[in-house]
């Protein structure tokens, strides 16, 4: 019964999230796949580490997917060339156990979630302000499927 509860309070966060809260909320789910990847890493469990990186690398894939060159311009060339990097790096990192790899692409997924946060902040102001608000991701380059 909780677990259904809870269930349905999840859900129903999310249908209420704003895009730029749900960007938030993949970039928390890619950090969290990279921590859990690191540290199989250091344990040296093959199959976790696989799994945790694969998991981190389709959401860099979808990050990267959404970005719309045409609205983003520089920006989202910028991301685009951040995303591949990463995706880059973390092949690297998982066929070569290579935890400084890791670390470098958590680092950098780390101070663009905090970017992200603080977009989100101040358009969540601005809103409760009345001040109209293009979303964040249309001014930067992610289209509205983010």
């Amino acid at each position: 019964m909780y677990a259904n509860q809870a269930h349905n309070q999840y859900r129903q966060s999310q249908v209420q999230a704003t895009p730029e809260r749900l960007l938030v909320t993949l970039y928390d789910g890619l950090l969290r796949f990279l921590r859990q990847g690191a540290n199989a890493m250091k344990q040296r469990d093959l199959e976790t580490q696989s799994l945790c990186i694969t998991k981190a690398q389709r959401i860099l894939l979808e990050l990267d997917r959404t970005l719309d060159h045409e609205a983003g311009g520089e920006v989202a060339a910028k991301l685009d060339s951040i995303y591949r990097y990463c995706l880059d790096r973390l092949t690297y990192a998982n066929h070569q156990d290579d935890l400084p790899a890791m670390h470098e692409v958590l680092e950098q997924m780390t101070t663009l979630r905090g970017a992200w946060a603080e977009a989100e902040r101040i358009v969540r102001k601005q809103r409760a302000a009345g001040i109209q608000t293009q979303p964040a991701g249309q001014r930067t380059g992610l289209s509205a499927s983010a």
